[in-house]
């Protein structure tokens, strides 16, 4: 597949949602740490969809992992990777501008007042945790480019050509001999014991 300019901001998309949602959970785990009240708190502030939106989260980011991994092994020019303080910059923005436009949304769609969010620690520190996760988040994707292009730069053989075949040929078993029913572990005549 030919990657378009659309295509190439997909790792960081991937690592700005996981961190959103983590970031999201963890929120509310830190405000809220008795699991009954943060399950009505978050009922009551419009977080029903949050279940999806996690496990959605955890595929597009293990997606932009892989995606990483392939474009550091394969050295696919993709123009100059961002370093670490511009991969941090542009999390800690994307995280923390998406987190607060997702809190004005759900309470607006539940109906929840919005005065308490702005009043309330919500913000201040979903916010906060949000820099930190992005910082993480940075960290590791830093980490596993340069881990990646080192294996890859001192694996040589690694890095050539994988030979795949040019059509598919149907295997086409010619003697039947062998494939019959005591070959294959099929006894007619008895069935198991019933229990």
């Amino acid at each position: 597949m030919r990657e378009t300019h659309t295509t190439r901001g997909f790792p960081v998309f991937g690592i700005a949602l996981a961190g959103l949602v983590l970031g999201h959970l963890a929120t509310y785990a830190l405000l809220f740490p008795d699991p009954d009240h943060r399950g009505l708190v978050l009922a009551s502030s419009g977080h029903a969809y949050m279940t999806a939106l996690a496990h959605a989260a955890c595929l597009i980011a293990a997606a932009a992992a892989a995606t990483i991994v392939s474009r550091s092994w394969g050295g696919d020019d993709h123009g100059p990777a961002l370093s670490f303080v511009g991969l941090a910059g542009v999390l800690v923005i994307a995280q923390s501008s998406a987190f607060m436009g997702q809190e004005i949304l759900e309470r607006a769609v539940s109906g929840s007042p919005l005065h308490e969010l702005f009043a309330g620690p919500v913000l201040v520190v979903g916010m906060g945790v949000q820099a930190a996760l992005a910082m993480i988040g940075a960290v590791i994707v830093t980490w596993l480019r340069r881990t990646t292009e080192h294996i890859a730069a001192t694996a040589p053989a690694a890095r050539s050509p994988i030979w795949r075949p040019r059509a598919l040929v149907p295997l086409v078993a010619v003697d039947r001999a062998c494939l019959t029913p005591a070959f294959l572990g099929v006894r007619p005549g008895r069935s198991p014991p019933s229990v």
